[in-house]
């Protein structure tokens, strides 16, 4: 092998940390490469070919598998590590753009416990705790964590009443069990923030009454007085209710979305539920 091819493939594997080339990729490159190298051989004889390396670097983010060109298979690990804020996410009665990375959750009136949570790009938070994709858009998606001590008895018609819920999470679950006007998917068994978690899925049905009292075809899942927000839904959305016990206090996860939002979305939603970690 040539000096020239040498130092080729020596700086190859210096910048390419972050690369997946596939074997056709690869094969091409190679022929490329030594295209280049023969011209450059005849043209000046021991001309650096650092221009070649950098025509045939792919960069990615994350897992990535590297290949040489000497045929040899490896594989590398490039973890690009989130940004982590010190602070909160900004409190706006308005959806607001925030960066994506890592932040810090503490206890208040949404919160039983202290949490972190990571989001990625193209989010919004609205009130400091509603992370929101695609805000007032019939395919968005969120999630936020909330304090439940009561819901409705009817979550449709007028004169429902907010029923307290006891404590412990079995209570909560019975109570969406038994509460009349969402279709309420049975409990199943999860984990969430390193904790056992349960988790019910609540739909409003196609044939929801048009007089209910939320906004016609809309239903009041519950109102949360610590930290004043709503549950509000009507057709065509899925509300994730993931019910916790903390340090013996329930804390409550919401992760909602339409029926019409996309499989990347979905997988993103996924990722920032799977991203909370609870500090307690």
């Amino acid at each position: 092998m040539s000096s020239i091819e040498e130092r080729l493939q020596r700086d190859i594997a210096a910048v390419t940390r972050a690369v997946v080339v596939s074997d056709s990729d690869l094969r091409d490159a190679r022929d490329s490469v030594e295209d280049r190298i023969d011209s450059r051989q005849r043209r000046n004889g021991r001309r650096t070919a650092m221009a070649v390396a950098a025509a045939v670097i792919i960069p990615i983010v994350g897992v990535v598998a590297l290949q040489t060109l000497g045929g040899d298979d490896k594989t590398a690990e490039v973890v690009v590590q989130p940004e982590t804020f010190t602070s909160p996410p900004p409190n706006s009665i308005e959806a607001v753009p925030i960066e994506p990375g890592t932040y810090p959750m503490p206890i208040d009136g949404w919160s039983v416990t202290d949490y972190t949570i990571t989001v990625p790009k193209g989010w919004s938070v609205q009130y400091g705790h509603d992370f929101i994709k695609h805000p007032d858009s019939p395919t968005g998606v969120g999630f936020k964590g909330i304090v439940i001590d009561e819901i409705y008895d009817d979550a449709c018609h007028e004169g429902a009443v907010p029923v307290k819920v006891g404590p412990g999470t079995e209570a909560l679950v019975a109570a969406l069990q038994e509460q009349l006007g969402p279709k309420v998917s049975p409990p199943v068994q999860t984990t969430l923030g390193d904790h056992p978690a349960t988790r019910i899925d609540l739909r409003a049905p196609d044939d929801i009454p048009p007089d209910c009292r939320m906004g016609g075809r809309d239903l009041q899942i519950w109102y949360s007085a610590p930290a004043d927000d709503y549950l509000v839904f009507g057709p065509g959305y899925v509300a994730s209710v993931y019910i916790l016990d903390v340090d013996g206090q329930r804390q409550v996860f919401l992760a909602g979305h339409t029926t019409a939002a996309s499989a990347e979305d979905l997988a993103e939603l996924q990722s920032v539920i799977d991203s909370v970690r609870i500090l307690s």
